[in-house]
């Protein structure tokens, strides 16, 4: 998208005398990307005619990310604890996990698309564990480093 918005406005991101004028200076409206770009990009006229609204979203940062990990009814995270839970093992962590995560998830850079990959390779050694040994366990302790290492949990 950046290559398109550059090539349009003559832009550049970087260097003394990278474009001719300054994003700020350029109008809203103007540094959106519209169908005109998608053609001249490459895109078919067949495929951007079919296009109603093209709609840029924000880039998620760290606490949003956490936030959702955290917040959300539909967080992975929490439906690995409810998994836990229905096994009778009851999870405690750290609130600082949400960020962790969050972290690790930003590396790839794929915003929360990446959160699951994150969540799932943090509990896959648990859930194996679990599974393996029906009703062995009753608490499961993870922190921040678990995120790194997943082997780094405690079940008791």
């Amino acid at each position: 998208i950046e290559e398109i918005r550059e090539k349009r406005l003559n832009v550049k991101k970087m260097g003394f005398q990278a474009g001719t004028a300054s994003r700020k200076s350029i109008p809203k409206k103007e540094r959106l990307i519209n169908k005109q770009d998608l053609k001249n990009y490459g895109f078919p006229n067949e495929f951007v005619g079919r296009i109603d609204n093209i709609v840029e979203m924000n880039e998620l940062k760290k606490g949003a990310l956490a936030k959702i990990l955290k917040n959300s009814e539909l967080s992975i995270f929490r439906r690995y604890e409810a998994a836990l839970l229905k096994e009778g093992i009851k999870l405690s962590y750290s609130l600082n996990i949400f960020s962790k995560i969050a972290e690790e998830s930003l590396l790839l850079d794929t915003g929360a698309r990446e959160l699951s990959n994150t969540v799932n390779y943090v509990f896959s050694k648990i859930m194996y564990d679990v599974m393996a040994n029906p009703g062995a366990y009753t608490k499961c302790r993870i922190t921040a480093r678990t995120v790194d290492d997943n082997t780094k949990y405690k079940l008791s």
